[in-house]
C-alpha cells in the first residue's frame, strides 16, 4: 500500500510540474487599469504596477516574441524620455534580444496630431539611452516589438523603464500593456506553420 501511495504522489507531482510548465508557455499579458507614478530616479524600474515587483515568470532556453505600449506623462520638459529593458531586475537571463521602438516625445493626453515619429533598434535586452527622438514635451508614447531568448534557468522578467531626467511627477498612464508568447526552444530556427 505504501508503494501505491508513493507512486500516486509521484504522478501527482509530475502532473503539477507539467501544469506549471504549460501555464508558463501560455501567452503572457498585462494591461493596466490605473496610472502609476514612477520613482524619482534614473535607474531601471518596473514599468507595470501589476504586482509588488512587476515580474512575470518565463521558461528557460526559450524564444519569445513580445509587444509593449505605454504613455508616460509628467516628464521633464528638458529631456522627457526613457530607456527600456525587457529583463529589468528579473532573475531570468535574457540574451540575445532584438527589438524596435517607435514613438514620439509629444503631448498625448488630448490625442496627438500626426507628426514625425522617432525610434530605434536594439540588439540587446536593454537600451539605456532615449528610445524615441527627444523633444521638450512632458509626455511621450511608444510601441515596442521584438524577440528575446532566455538562458539556462527558469526565472522572471520585469519590463522596465529608466527616466532620462529624474522627475517626481513622471507616471505611466492607464492602458499600458506588455505581452509575450513563447515561440519554442532557444536553439535553432523557430518555426510555426507549414514552411517547406
Amino acid at each position: 500500500m505504501a508503494t501505491l501511495v508513493s507512486r500516486i504522489n509521484d504522478v501527482v507531482a509530475a502532473i503539477g510540474a507539467d501544469i506549471k510548465a504549460l501555464q508558463a508557455a501560455q501567452d503572457i499579458f498585462c494591461r493596466t487599469t490605473s496610472s502609476y507614478t514612477l520613482a524619482n530616479n534614473t535607474t531601471f524600474q518596473k514599468l507595470l504596477n501589476v504586482s509588488t515587483n512587476g515580474a512575470v515568470a518565463v521558461l528557460a532556453n526559450s524564444s519569445y516574441d513580445f509587444e509593449c505600449f505605454f504613455i508616460l506623462t509628467g516628464m521633464s520638459a528638458t529631456s522627457g524620455n526613457v530607456g527600456f529593458s525587457i529583463q529589468g531586475a528579473g532573475t531570468a537571463s535574457v540574451s540575445p534580444a532584438h527589438w524596435i521602438a517607435i514613438g514620439r516625445d509629444a503631448a498625448t493626453s488630448t490625442g496627438t496630431a500626426a507628426g514625425a515619429m522617432g525610434g530605434m533598434v536594439a540588439t540587446a535586452e536593454q537600451f539605456t539611452n532615449n528610445i524615441v527622438t527627444a523633444a521638450t514635451a512632458t509626455e511621450m508614447y511608444v510601441l515596442i516589438k521584438g524577440t528575446f531568448v532566455t538562458g539556462a534557468s527558469n526565472g522572471t522578467i520585469i519590463p522596465s523603464v529608466k527616466l532620462t531626467t529624474a522627475v517626481a511627477t513622471a507616471a505611466v498612464s492607464i492602458g499600458a500593456y506588455f505581452k509575450c508568447r513563447r515561440l519554442g526552444a532557444s536553439t535553432g530556427t523557430v518555426t510555426q506553420g507549414t514552411w517547406t
